[in-house]
């Protein structure tokens, strides 16, 4: 089967690479056509073909990268133009499957589809997030393209009833696919010792962890403003931030200072590279996720495949995701007095950890490991030629199939 993955905005750069990669090793034909991935250099893990068609003449370095408006308006400005000499490019060479995994201008996307669609690509889209709203004409043109496609994936059920119920999409093409962590980019675990001896973290204090990219809602402030009361049960306790402010970052470290945390919060405020990640999460005794809302989220899987538990907060599919008890826990949102209670009870308990730990091991090596999750996609595949080989096709006859 020859399939092109596209992801104009490189917004999902390893999960990418790791879906390509397995499709790849089960015998299909894989594409990617993307743009550079903005924070790293993501090299292709083998066995697919990569073309970076889009956003080459805005560059990753300097002013232009940092601010986040500016970009925007130049890829904006730019997106149309080099969407259409993309799908020109793909009339010449039609795949069977065109995957999108975002929609980058819902309403330029929908119409570039559909003519796709029109000519015989079978068209799979990857619902990574849904629009908060529910009117607008982004909002339904991101309904349309979904209701377009003949397979929507998402990554839990909240965002499959929705699609369903709000969005208007048959149930029947919706397809609730785990998601996985860094897979094959991730370097090998190292010991807690080693990590935060890297760090400078004294091996003896209990250490929590938020990681990722610092926007509003992943509730940094809530995490920050629950840390003095956690640590009247646990004075031990220490807090690692590590990643790339997206917001001005003064607002939190006047929390920091208001709350008398400057000694007990340690700073890494940059993109933590892929190489990197078995140091800041082999660190930590557990990783909190204290979002106040949320799909789904690759730091789960990370912490995951690293081992180590998660606290998160009950938003969009994490309840889904996290077992209470078995891989993590979870506390309410927005709610620092829960979120110091969950995570005094989870650190204080050192067989649960050690239970979390190992279930968070196996889920990550079973159905969010990257070989299931490509096995899945295979199979939503399939069923699209099986359920409609009437359609017109511009496929050439002697084109082999897996």
């Amino acid at each position: 089967m020859r399939i092109v993955v596209l992801d104009p905005g490189g917004y999902t750069a390893h999960y990418n690479g790791n879906l390509c990669h397995e499709l790849a090793l089960r015998g299909h034909e894989v594409r990617l056509d993307t743009s550079r991935y903005l924070f790293e250099n993501v090299e292709p893990l083998g066995g697919y073909e990569v073309r970076h068609l889009f956003f080459n003449s805005i560059p990753r370095h300097g002013g232009i990268s940092r601010w986040g408006p500016t970009r925007q308006l130049a890829k904006a400005v730019v997106y149309p133009t080099e969407l259409r000499s993309w799908a020109r490019l793909l009339r010449r060479d039609p795949p069977d499957v065109l995957h999108v995994q975002w929609s980058h201008l819902p309403p330029l996307d929908v119409r570039v589809f559909r003519s796709l669609q029109q000519e015989g690509v079978r068209l799979v889209f990857t619902a990574h997030e849904l629009p908060r709203g529910r009117r607008g004409p982004w909002v339904g043109a991101f309904s349309e393209l979904c209701r377009l496609a003949e397979a929507v994936v998402v990554h839990a059920s909240a965002p499959a009833q929705r699609l369903v119920a709000e969005l208007g999409v048959p149930e029947a093409r919706v397809h609730v696919v785990p998601m996985g962590g860094p897979g094959r980019y991730a370097a090998a675990p190292v010991s807690r010792a080693d990590a935060r001896s890297r760090l400078g973290i004294d091996e003896g204090v209990q250490l929590a962890l938020f990681f990722g990219l610092i926007k509003p809602h992943k509730g940094l402030d809530v995490l920050l403003e629950s840390l003095p009361l956690a640590r009247r049960r646990l004075p031990s306790l220490q807090l690692l931030v590590a990643g790339r402010p997206m917001v001005r970052w003064r607002r939190y470290d006047a929390q920091i200072e208001a709350l008398g945390l400057r000694d007990v919060v340690h700073l890494r405020l940059d993109f933590v590279p892929s190489e990197e990640l078995n140091v800041v999460f082999g660190a930590a005794d557990a990783v909190v996720t204290p979002y106040k809302r949320a799909a789904q989220s690759m730091v789960v899987l990370t912490a995951w495949q690293f081992g180590r538990p998660v606290l998160a907060t009950r938003v969009g599919g994490l309840p889904e995701l996290i077992r209470d008890g078995v891989s993590g826990r979870l506390a309410e949102p927005n709610d620092p007095v829960d979120l110091a209670r969950v995570l005094t009870d989870m650190l204080s308990d050192e067989e649960g950890l050690k239970r979390m730990s190992s279930g968070a091991v196996a889920m990550s090596s079973g159905p969010h490991a990257w070989g299931s999750i490509a096995a899945t996609h295979e199979q939503i595949y399939e069923s699209l030629e099986v359920r409609d080989e009437s359609r017109p096709s511009r496929h050439t006859a002697g084109r082999s199939r897996s």
